[in-house]
């Protein structure tokens, strides 16, 4: 068995190969959003959906367990919040479609 094949791992959602990068992870701890720069992850290929080692997710409950110390934040961002417009069309006959998140940014990314 190569290299290769001994770390392949296949997405448990749609069964694309995944490859390995470094991503941000963005978390919510209350009502502060914190993003985690630098993480290891593999990518899923086909719905892009992040797969994490048990290392890594120990190491950000690590940071968790601390509160995120701000003091140890590598720098501050300024984050917009926007609020989604309300539906006006009132169409009784309007069928809800519904998405995962996963769905919505192959779509936003195909725009």
């Amino acid at each position: 068995m190569s290299a290769d094949e001994e770390h392949k791992h296949t997405c448990k959602y749609c069964d694309s190969d995944t490859k390995e990068d470094i991503v941000k992870m963005s978390l919510w701890e209350g009502e502060q959003l914190i993003v985690v720069e630098n993480v290891p992850a593999r990518i899923c290929e086909g719905c892009l959906e992040q797969f994490y080692d048990s290392n890594v997710l120990l190491r950000v409950d690590q940071l968790r367990g601390r509160a995120f110390p701000v003091e140890d934040a590598k720098r501050i961002m300024e984050v917009p919040v926007f609020s989604l417009p309300e539906d006006n069309s009132n169409d009784p006959e309007k069928k809800q479609d519904w998405q995962s998140r996963i769905d919505y940014d192959l779509f936003s990314d195909a725009l």
